[in-house]
């Protein structure tokens, strides 16, 4: 704020018009708003954020109230000619309050800022597209065209990407809804597996068993051949006997 601003009403003053008193920021400017109406200059040290010295600070830029006495409103045009005889300074930022730019001058920066940033994007884009291209070309109709058609194969390619792609997602839950029944399966099988580990084991005892038993047969079929020969040769010496007689 320099010394051509005018001084500004507490109870009348808009927002922005509060916003270019030294050090009031827009939350300080909206905690005025809601305080009003104030009785007095003073009375303004009930906003939150403003102490004796920021009220100092700014004292001079605000004009007397209605409700003030006379010497009061002698003391503020006292202030207002000290301000046009000092030189004119930098303002004092209180702490925690910055100065903040009016609405239009914030209004103008974005803007001048946006408008820089699009120039050089821009500008990185050409660049980009110079080295990718080797130059910067300009296309034909036709090539656009055929650039085009390029487009609708794609985009027909990723619609039917797309639908398999569906069908892949139907399929996984349906996966997932026979997740149970895998898991009801693979006890199944564990409790198959025991089975068959016993059923080995019983056939490793039956092999065994089996063995012997074959040990057994071969060992009575031994028998069985001497008791044939023996017979054999009573009955051979029993049919000398018979003949000799």
């Amino acid at each position: 704020m320099n010394d051509e601003t005018p001084r500004v009403n507490l109870n009348t003053a808009d927002l922005d018009e509060l916003q270019r008193l030294p050090g009031v920021g827009p939350a300080m400017a909206e905690r005025i708003l809601a305080a009003r109406p104030f009785d007095s200059i003073e009375d303004l040290q009930r906003v939150s954020g403003i102490g004796a010295s920021v009220l100092e600070n700014i004292r001079r830029f605000l004009l007397p109230l209605e409700s003030e006495s006379e010497p009061l409103k002698m003391e503020a045009q006292e202030a207002e000619a000290q301000i046009e005889a000092e030189p004119a300074g930098p303002e004092l930022l209180v702490e925690g309050e910055p100065k903040a730019a009016t609405q239009s001058q914030a209004f103008w920066i974005s803007v001048g800022f946006s408008f820089l940033a699009l120039v050089i994007a821009f500008g990185l884009s050409l660049g980009f597209l110079a080295l990718v291209n080797g130059g910067l070309r300009y296309a034909n109709p036709a090539q656009v065209d055929a650039l085009r058609r390029q487009v609708d194969g794609l985009s027909a390619q990723a619609e039917f990407v797309q639908q398999d792609l569906n069908g892949l997602r139907t399929r996984v839950d349906e996966l997932e809804g026979l997740s149970g029944r895998v898991g009801e399966v693979e006890k199944a099988a564990a409790q198959l597996r025991s089975d068959m580990d016993e059923a080995a084991s019983s056939i490793v005892q039956l092999t065994a068993s089996m063995a012997e038993l074959t040990t057994s047969v071969e060992e009575l079929q031994s028998r069985t051949n001497r008791f044939e020969n023996f017979l054999n040769g009573l009955r051979e010496l029993l049919s000398g006997v018979f003949e000799s007689e």
